[in-house]
């Protein structure tokens, strides 16, 4: 599922499948979408590729999946709000919904869109999750703009950075070290420095002959 985004998102694919590949799924996630359009669905994809890793019946992975893309899956829950801010009720609903084990025995998984709307109090309470996490919980987090999250939230995930819309169209209408710039790199900055770095230029030269 991760594969469909592997072209505009390459790093940020290769970190998320190798995490699943090697059963070293981190508790915390906290996804930069850097306006991204797809970002909601590269994390959902994400979430259904950690729920259905271990199962091994294929009509039992297409029914996960079914019941997720549905909203029938109780062990994946997301929290979104059209409001100004996301309330310390919700983030308590959440802990309360998933105080106990999963019946499944699977990850129970839960999304936090726009976390830079979590507020003094729901940030608080979602600290407090994160800093005591179950082995079976994973928190995804998306933002625009982690700088407006606590750095005490985002110190506790693994940060991914996803390239933007029109760095995605750069990246497949440049030179080839412009292609090179935006497909190892996410940080606008770091990618004007690649291109304007004269020894760059020798180093791609020697690797294309």
């Amino acid at each position: 599922m991760l594969d469909k985004y592997i072209n505009e998102q390459p790093v940020a694919c290769k970190i998320l499948k190798k995490a699943i590949e090697k059963n070293n799924i981190s508790h915390a996630y906290l996804f930069i979408s850097n306006q991204y359009s797809k970002t909601i669905n590269l994390v959902l994809d994400f979430a259904k590729e950690i729920i259905i890793k271990d199962i091994e019946n294929d009509d039992e992975k297409e029914d996960v999946i079914y019941k997720i893309e549905n909203g029938l899956y109780n062990d994946i829950l997301i929290i979104d709000t059209d409001e100004i801010w996301i309330k310390k009720e919700e983030i308590e609903k959440l802990q309360r919904e998933f105080s106990n084990k999963s019946l499944l025995g699977r990850k129970r998984i839960y999304i936090i869109n726009n976390a830079h709307k979590l507020n003094k109090f729901s940030a608080n309470s979602i600290l407090k999750f994160l800093e005591e996490p179950e082995d079976d919980i994973v928190a995804l987090l998306i933002t625009d703009n982690k700088y407006q999250l606590l750095e005490t939230i985002t110190s506790r995930c693994i940060n991914i950075n996803l390239i933007d819309d029109k760095n995605i169209i750069k990246k497949f209408e440049g030179n080839t070290k412009e292609k090179i710039a935006y497909i190892l790199l996410n940080n606008k900055e770091e990618i004007e420095k690649f291109i304007q770095d004269e020894k760059k230029d020798k180093i791609i030269e020697a690797v294309i002959n």
